[in-house]
């Protein structure tokens, strides 16, 4: 990704998919929030997405837009991961924006599934499906959306006291390792 001064900032894939082992790829271990003034955003790559704690990170830190590049070969697969980002921005309260590669790559990668897609919250504020914008499936294109930040920190002023639950199983899950370590 580019900042607006030119410089690039990158995320290395903190959890690879099982399969992405056997391309000798190794894991990163650090999860950024990139100021884009005024809106803050993170990345999970593919399969960061279905990791809950992935987006709940970079949402503690303070984004408010979680950009997903993905590459799936199945059906299946693209879904798990759509599900899984549309789940995430309703639990952190964040757009979540979906970029599927598709197509034909060529050997020795499969084909690339999926469809673009702009999440956001499933609340009264958005449409009732949770979806900004999406894209035909499989077909090489883009999308845009229009993305309120104002009606999202609006928002989250009223989903906050469960989603504050949360902290309280963070603690209780910290007290727990810090006793079983002991």
């Amino acid at each position: 990704m580019f900042d607006k001064d030119g410089s690039v900032v990158e995320h290395k894939k903190t959890h690879i998919f099982p399969a992405e082992a056997n391309w000798h790829t190794s894991e990163g271990d650090d999860l950024e929030v990139y100021s884009l003034d005024p809106l803050k955003i993170g990345i999970a790559v593919c399969y960061e997405a279905e990791i809950p704690e992935i987006s709940r990170i970079l949402s503690v830190k303070g984004a408010d837009i979680i950009f997903c590049p993905s590459y799936t070969f199945t059906e299946a697969g693209f879904w798990r991961v759509r599900h899984c980002a549309h789940a995430r921005a309703i639990e952190n309260q964040v757009y979540f924006v979906h970029c599927p590669t598709v197509g034909e790559p060529g050997a020795p990668l499969p084909n690339g599934y999926g469809r673009a897609s702009i999440l956001s919250p499933c609340d009264s504020a958005w449409p009732a499906n949770g979806i900004v914008a999406e894209a035909v499936m499989n077909e090489h294109t883009f999308i845009t959306g229009t993305v309120d930040m104002d009606e999202l920190y609006e928002n989250r002023k009223k989903v906050r006291q469960p989603l504050s639950r949360i902290a309280i199983a963070e603690k209780i899950c910290m007290q727990n390792m810090s006793h079983t370590k002991g």
